[in-house]
């Protein structure tokens, strides 16, 4: 069985903190869909910029009352994620804490319009989705662009 893979939309002051290995966590309002650890996160940078990126491998995944989330990244000295960051999860039922592990840049960015292109009728989540195996983002968009990325910023 092959890993998990999911499509997952973050903004782009998020998106620049997490590749940049300042942030060291996302964390979402559960809605839909929790990927299992070790599940590889595809980044789809949401509005304005609307480009696939690069993705992380979700090194842990909790999932918890918003108190109980956030105690648990609070935990954690470089955490990298703040109280703006706590705010987006209070007042919701459950949320999650995905833990970024070895981010990767994609040497190409794809944006919106060429990736409609490609997949007639692409719509970006508006969180995240799973990514099936067969379906043409995996067969035509990442195996290219995951021959050529840049190096994992950590070591």
């Amino acid at each position: 069985m092959s890993v998990e893979q999911y499509l997952i939309s973050i903004k782009p002051v998020f998106v620049y903190r997490l590749f940049a290995g300042l942030k060291k966590f996302e964390l979402r309002r559960v809605s839909c869909c929790v990927p299992s650890p070790g599940s590889i996160m595809v980044v789809y940078v949401s509005h304005p910029i609307q480009v696939l990126i690069g993705e992380f491998i979700a090194e842990d995944v909790r999932v918890g009352e918003p108190s109980v989330i956030i105690d648990y990244v609070r935990g954690f000295r470089d955490s990298g994620v703040g109280e703006g960051d706590f705010e987006y999860i209070r007042g919701a039922e459950y949320a999650m804490a995905i833990r970024v592990s070895k981010p990767v840049l994609y040497r190409k960015f794809l944006g919106l319009r060429e990736l409609e292109r490609i997949i007639p009728g692409f719509k970006p989540p508006y969180s995240m989705r799973r990514i099936e195996e067969g379906e043409p983002l995996n067969m035509l968009v990442l195996r290219k662009l995951r021959e050529y990325t840049f190096e994992s910023f950590e070591n």
